[in-house]
This record gives C-alpha cells, structure tokens and sequence, in this order.
C-alpha cells in the first residue's frame, strides 16, 4: 500500500535531486575557472553601433590568452541552435548557418593561438541587429559570452524644396531618408529656439528605414534665418540645412507657384540679388564615430615592465617602487615601462577612454605586435607606434620629429580611436570632444595593440 501523500514525497525528492545537481553544476562552474585548461570568454559589455548597409565586426578573447586552434568556436543568437558561424575541426562549418547569414559571414583567425576572433557580417541589415553570444568548447572545458549589436540609419543630407503657401509667405519642405530609428526633426532660429512646424510625416521604406519631410512658413518680417536638423538620438549623429531670406525676395514672390530644388550653386547664380542662399552643414565631430565603436579594453599583465603594477581587474596602472620578482616572458618589456592591452585588432574600428591622474609623463596609443620588448627601442610610427605622449608641460603626438598638437586645456581623459580601414589612429579631449591629433598610418599585417606608459610614480593610468 501507498502510504497517503506518498505521491507528494516522491515528487520533492525528485526536485531535492534535481536541485543537488544544479547546485553541483554551478559549484563545477565556479571552481573551474581556478582548474587546468579553465578559460574566460570575453565580449565587449558596451553595445557595438553600426549604420545600415556598413560591415560589422564583433570580437571576442579567451582570457587567459590560450589557443582556441583546436576548439569548437560557435557564434549564435538567442539559442545555441541559431548558428551565424560555426568553426569546428580546424575549419569553418558552412551549411548550418541561418538562413539570413548564409554565405555572408566571416570568422576571422588571424590571432586564433593567441584564443582572439572577429565575426564579420558584411552590410549589415535591420534584421541582423540584437544580441549575439561566441561560445568556446574545448575537449574539457567550455565558456561563452554575448554581445549587443545595434544597427542604426544615418540618414541623407536634407534637401530643400520651396513653394508658394496660399497663406502668404514661403512653405519650405526639408527631407530626407535611410535613417533608423524614426529621427529627431525640427526647425530652430538663429538662437537654437524651437518653431513650431507646419506638418511632419514620416512613412518606412521596404528596407525598414524611414523618409519623410518637415515643413514650415517663411513669412516677411519674420523668421528670416531658419535652421532644419535631423538628427539621430541614439548615436547623435545629425544633418542640418540652414536657410536664410531676405525681406526682398519674401515680399516679391508671385502668386504662381515656385518649386525650385534648392543648390548653393543654383541659388547663387540665378538669386544672388535676392540674397536667398542655403547651406548645409554635418554635426560629425570626428569623435560621433569614433564613439559608436567603443570597446572594452584591458591591460595584459605578461607584458607589463616588472616595476608597473596592473590591478587586480586590469584596468588601472602605477609605478612601483621596486621591481617584482615575475617570469620573464618573451612578450614582457624588460627596459622600459611599458604595458599593452590584452585585446588585439586587425581589422575594423575600435574606440576606448583612457583617464589619466598625477603624472607629469605618461605615453598611450596604439603599437604593431612586432615592437620589440628586450632591450632598448624606439617609438615612432617607423618602428609600429602611433603614441600621444606627456612631457610636463607640454604634450607631444610622436611622429619623426615629435609633433606639438594645439591642446588647449589639460588633458584627463582621453579617447583613442583606432580606424583599420582607413589606417588611421586619433586621440580626442574625451571631456571637450575636442581632437588633438590624428596618424595618417602605413599599417603592416601585424595585430595592433592598446599601448601604455608612465614614469612618475605618482602617476596614474586608468581605462574608463
């Protein structure tokens, strides 16, 4: 006989076991990463930003930096099922992809010993945005990480179309399309101050994109000098046409109707007398894109100087007083205060902030794979290296001879962009957006590398 809630016993104790094995499997999971042949995936924690129609490029490392050659390395969405790329074996596994990743992505292995990829998706599309997570298996251990991408649309320049209002005045149009999501519009005066407009609509094309106009009145003896903006909110990015009239040519426009296609050539040449022109202009501080690709960056401890300290989370470091007693690894400088970051690139944009205190000399920027790291070096774009430096008071970019950019406050925080594609490596003023100076680079097939130095010992360098 069944004694009375015997049913009732046998389902708690198999919860009961159920629980003793999920808590054994995070328990598993949580000493693993202090076991042989344990390994850390990492994944950038900022989302990366990239327009409509443009090439993404996500990356993801093993900490620590082993190779992940003779790994599975899977790349999928929200399910471990819904491949984008899938290497296996020694070799990318096609045919099990999804559908709309099909024949259109690339894993990229150029640092593959070093346990770092890169998973391009070429002209990115609306649908490709949202999350991804690279997974590492090897024989005995595995680990994954997810990253966010967001696809977003930077839209046309506007253009301006102008016609006769039955009100009196001119009805001017400002339009434009490719943005994502649905823009900011409006019209402002010279003082930044809102006008109400007319009408705005906004309507999606078959790719997902918005296009639509904003209009408003133009009258005599009113709102002579109009501002149109389009702007972007989640990247900040923003087009703008600027329009100005004069009295003259608002009090002489006939009752027929005028549609014109307004152009800063046409304008000058057929209503120079009129003094009506138009201008655009492209809010895109060169810090706008720099800042959409930002990546999450770490200092590698196997290649710091043996006097540098790196905290314990590789984001910060300082001068020691003595050296430390530490492996001489080939990849560690062993004369010069130097450490490099823990991520490479090959390919792509990367963007990070560095923050610097107390030091009357510091060094950063970007150096090939190849510097040398025994004995005495030098650091020049010549020999790999594109650096900003600090020689209190005064601050140098280190081209052959040392350049002086125009600073026009102190430096604290400072943005490093590193563009592949268009070899070049700039430093902004992270707090004014401001530039500082921008390498024009001849970069070889060597990884590049997030390269840091300082010599006061109360100085201080920091990843934000």
């Amino acid at each position: 006989m069944r004694s009375p809630g015997g049913e009732r016993q046998v389902v708690l104790d198999t919860m009961s076991l159920q629980m003793y094995f999920v808590t054994a499997l995070l328990s598993l999971k949580l000493l693993c990463p202090f076991a042989a042949g344990a390994f850390t995936a990492v994944a950038p924690k900022e989302a990366i930003f990239v327009n409509y129609g443009e090439d993404a490029v996500l990356p993801c490392h093993l900490m620590p930096r082993i190779s992940a050659q003779k790994m599975e390395v899977r790349w999928f969405r929200s399910q471990y099922q819904s491949v984008v790329h899938l290497y296996r074996d020694g070799k990318d596994q096609d045919g099990v992809q999804m559908p709309q990743f099909q024949d259109r992505t690339e894993l990229r292995k150029d640092d593959l010993t070093s346990g770092r990829v890169e998973l391009k998706i070429p002209a990115v599309k609306l649908s490709d945005a949202g999350s991804y997570t690279c997974f590492f298996q090897s024989h005995s251990f595995y680990d994954s990480s997810r990253l966010e991408l967001v696809v977003t649309g930077f839209g046309t320049f506007p253009h301006i179309h102008i016609d006769y209002h039955e009100d009196g005045g001119i009805l001017v149009a400002c339009k434009s399309s490719g943005w994502y999501p649905k823009p900011d519009a409006a019209w402002q005066d010279v003082k930044k101050n809102s006008l109400p407009p007319l009408s705005e609509t906004w309507a999606v094309d078959e790719d997902g994109l918005f296009y639509g106009a904003i209009t408003i009145v133009m009258k005599s003896k009113s709102s002579q000098n109009v501002l149109c903006s389009i702007r972007n909110h989640l990247t900040q990015q923003e087009h703008g046409v600027h329009i100005s009239m004069s009295d003259t040519f608002l009090s002489q426009v006939s009752t027929s109707t005028v549609v014109l296609i307004v152009s800063v050539i046409v304008l000058m040449g057929v209503l120079g007398p009129l003094t009506y022109f138009v201008w655009k202009y492209r809010k895109t501080n060169e810090i706008i894109p720099a800042l959409r690709n930002r990546v999450e960056v770490t200092m590698d401890p196997n290649t710091a100087h043996p006097e540098l300290h790196i905290s314990n989370d590789y984001k910060t470091v300082t001068r020691g007083e003595k050296q430390a007693d530490l492996p001489d690894y080939p990849e560690r400088f062993d004369t010069r205060l130097y450490v490099l970051g823990s991520e490479g690139y090959s390919s792509g944009k990367h963007y990070w902030e560095i923050e610097v205190k107390n030091g009357a000399g510091w060094t950063i920027g970007v150096v090939q794979s190849n510097i040398k790291r025994k004995g005495k070096l030098e650091l020049s774009p010549n020999e790999g290296a594109w650096l900003l430096e600090l020689r209190s008071p005064r601050y140098f970019a280190l081209t052959s001879p040392p350049t002086h950019p125009v600073i026009r406050s102190e430096l604290k925080k400072i943005g490093v962009f590193l563009d592949c594609e268009s070899n070049k490596v700039s430093f902004f003023n992270a707090d004014t957006l401001d530039s500082i100076y921008t390498f024009q680079c001849s970069f070889s097939k060597q990884t590049l590398f997030p390269f840091f130095s300082l010599w006061s010992k109360e100085a201080q360098i920091t990843l934000c």
